[in-house]
């Protein structure tokens, strides 16, 4: 989902993916988040989600704390790297509600 600087919805697309653990399905989320920013183009994005790991993981490669994330992560921080600027944001699951009801 992306919104404008107003929080209004503006652009929504789902993917489902393949995961056995809820940190996986974020992981894979911020990739997703991260192509289609290089996808669309857009000038600026930033990403947010409610998993601390992941984005600690984006923010601080050498932190990561589980190995079945390394490639998704790795890909992720390779596709921020050629994105004009993207920043990765932890916000709390409260503020996260919208994404999740779309992801149901």
């Amino acid at each position: 989902m992306a919104g404008d600087c107003r929080g209004r919805l503006v652009f929504a697309h789902p993917k489902k993916v393949k995961a056995t653990l809820p940190l996986q399905a974020e992981a894979e989320a911020f990739n997703w988040a991260t192509h289609l920013v290089g996808s669309y183009n857009f000038p600026r994005a930033v990403t947010e989600g409610d998993s601390k790991n992941c984005v600690n993981a984006l923010k601080n490669p050498e932190k990561l704390s589980c190995w079945r994330l390394e490639a998704i992560m790795a890909d992720t921080a390779f596709k921020a790297s050629q994105a004009p600027t993207i920043l990765f944001k932890w916000v709390p699951r409260e503020a996260n509600k919208a994404a999740h009801a779309l992801a149901k």
